[in-house]
């Protein structure tokens, strides 16, 4: 082996070893957690590996209120946060970045492009009545409103073409701009592209399929729209289904949906695979879809079923588990019940419970959600005012000193080669 050879092997070993060191920047899949459930499928499956957390609490940020809505996390570890009518970003050192004010209350989830545009959804004042969605940019600036409707608690969802899906419903006869009660279609510009009526107010949050459609609950069926916005099929009725009640669907495009007391699973033309009872719960759960199956809460109880519906495992636990469960990339089943975030093997077996100090014995912790360094974040309702945002696990890592380490020498390998070719 030659020197050049010796030389360009060793800075390619020097990168390499950069890369494990830091995973924030070497994770895997789109702009992380970038929407409801994790992606435009509400999968649940984090892109990013559990850390060791510990460590418990490492930081927190006090709000003026609660936050409902588990935050985003991009894949260089910026935190994105909605919180009554303001939208937060921290930087991967937990910095504020930005505060934006909006003049909406945010009933929902955000939602974070590929571009790194932010979209929020929420009820507009008083006096200026309609629901808005706003896309925000990554320095802060508000970059267009649109109205579309009176109220909604549906989160918006981003296809790959970076059409914006969303759901609205007017109360009463008092219908919005848009029209009645409607999956809306707004292109990056912020211009309706299209609009979907339905017979009754869209509150869950649409899903998109890989092949595109755009999969919604409503009245006691699965609903699936083209791209186009028209209807190509409906499931036959399923009892227990509400318009709240969010879908997700895994990488084959099956599609997972819970009932008030049953997990349903449709191939990707609707007609029905299997169902399988639950105990009886009225909380509104998203299903996990993994690899092989689908994990799915209901009241204190998980389910774990493969993808034939067998029943591979359960999990009891102490108290309610709140709506939000999510899966590791490291396949460590995440979840909160209380003011504890429990943590499970891929077995179903307990493994960690962290409980984090909210202050108030009525409070409740949301989330949970995953960061590129491993560590949890969650937060706290509004009934303890003040609210808090948590991170759970070790401060991150400042590789400032070892990139430029890296810099340095990566340099003076390409100088040393040039060096020895002009030598020989």
């Amino acid at each position: 082996m030659t020197t050049r050879i010796k030389l360009f092997t060793a800075s390619l070993f020097l990168l390499f070893i950069t890369s494990l060191a830091m995973p924030g920047l070497t994770a895997s899949g789109g702009n992380g957690w970038s929407s409801y459930m994790a992606d435009s499928r509400h999968s649940g499956s984090s892109p990013f590996m559990l850390g060791d957390n510990a460590e418990g609490v490492s930081w927190k940020y006090e709000l003026s209120g609660g936050s409902y809505f588990p935050p985003l996390v991009d894949q260089e570890g910026n935190i994105y946060l909605a919180q009554s009518t303001n939208v937060i970003k921290f930087d991967r050192g937990r910095e504020v970045q930005w505060n934006v004010h909006l003049n909406t209350t945010i009933e929902s989830s955000l939602a974070l492009s590929d571009d790194d545009v932010l979209y929020a959804c929420g009820r507009q004042t008083p006096s200026t009545p309609g629901f808005g969605v706003y896309a925000i940019d990554h320095d802060g600036a508000i970059l267009w409103n649109c109205m579309v409707g009176m109220i909604s608690i549906s989160s918006p969802t981003i296809a790959e073409d970076g059409t914006l899906y969303v759901g609205t419903f007017a109360p009463s006869t008092d219908h919005g701009p848009v029209g009645n009660d409607s999956i809306v279609a707004i292109d990056p510009a912020g211009q309706i592209k299209w609009q979907h009526c339905l017979d009754e107010p869209v509150l869950s949050s649409p899903a998109i399929t890989p092949d595109g459609h755009i999969i919604v609950a409503s009245n006691e069926r699965v609903l699936a729209l083209n791209r186009s916005g028209d209807l190509d099929w409906e499931s036959e009725i399923i009892p227990g289904i509400t318009n709240s009640v969010s879908a997700s669907i895994d990488a084959e495009g099956k599609i997972f949906i819970k009932t008030r007391g049953s997990l349903v699973c449709l191939f990707p033309n609707g007609t029905i695979d299997w169902v399988r009872t639950l105990d009886e719960d009225h909380i509104d759960v998203v299903p996990v879809c993994l690899s092989n199956g689908a994990i799915v809460s209901s009241d204190n109880m998980m389910y774990r079923f493969d993808d034939d519906g067998n029943l591979t495992w359960t999990y009891v636990a102490d108290d309610r588990i709140q709506r939000n469960v999510i899966v590791s990339a490291n396949e460590k089943v995440v979840f909160c019940t209380g003011s504890d975030i429990l943590v499970l093997d891929g077995k179903g077996t307990l493994e960690d419970r962290i409980t984090v100090p909210i202050g108030n014995d009525d409070d409740s912790i949301w989330g949970p959600v995953i960061t590129p360094d491993g560590n949890i974040i969650v937060s706290s309702d509004a009934l303890g005012i003040p609210g808090y945002l948590f991170v759970i696990g070790e401060e991150p890592a400042d590789h400032s000193l070892l990139i430029g380490l890296v810099i340095v020498i990566t340099v003076l390998v390409v100088i040393a080669v040039s060096w020895y070719r002009r030598r020989r």
